[in-house]
């Protein structure tokens, strides 16, 4: 099966387990995109949410949808929670300390919002949106979403480079 919730959080939030969508779903979402299936999860009452995840699931499980691949190209994410304000996390993700623990390559910023999110063109292909949430305790959680990815393999390998940047990131500020 793919890599998805368990049973048990299945059931706790939409009453069935993955067999009983799975089947249900054989039964009349074959001719269907992956949009057309989550909102008709959505009108029999599945959260957002879970619509997607069990469309994805679904799609994943027969072939249809590859991990990570979404109707653009490939999505590797990453996030980390620092011991840091998100002033601090976001002087390192917008000013040239960047490329000092970020992975080779840059990004053309075509949004900021200074201490919130950063966004842009990947200049290897794909798109970057960084997010900072602060959190209790001068804290920030941090996650990185590179969207557009052309293939499976190279976004297998930016998840690795983004999850280390991260660590990286972290080892700076704390």
């Amino acid at each position: 099966m793919t890599s998805c919730p368990g049973d048990d959080a299945a059931i706790k939030a939409t009453g069935r387990d993955w067999a009983a969508w799975f089947s249900d779903l054989d039964g009349w979402a074959v001719e269907l995109d992956h949009k057309s299936i989550a909102a008709a999860l959505r009108d029999q009452g599945v959260s957002g949410w879970w619509a997607q995840t069990i469309a994805n699931a679904w799609e994943q499980a027969r072939g249809r949808r590859e991990k990570h691949e979404m109707p653009d190209g490939f999505q590797a994410t990453a996030s980390k929670t620092i011991a840091a304000p998100p002033g601090a996390v976001w002087k390192e993700v917008s000013t040239g300390a960047f490329r000092e623990w970020a992975p080779t390559g840059w990004i053309e910023v075509t949004t900021a919002h200074p201490n919130k999110t950063l966004r842009g063109s990947w200049n290897s292909g794909g798109r970057v949106a960084i997010y900072l949430t602060e959190k209790p305790g001068g804290k920030t959680q941090i996650a990185v979403n590179h969207e557009k990815i052309s293939d499976a393999g190279t976004c297998e390998i930016m998840k690795a480079a983004w999850r280390g940047a991260l660590k990286n990131l972290k080892g700076r500020l704390e």
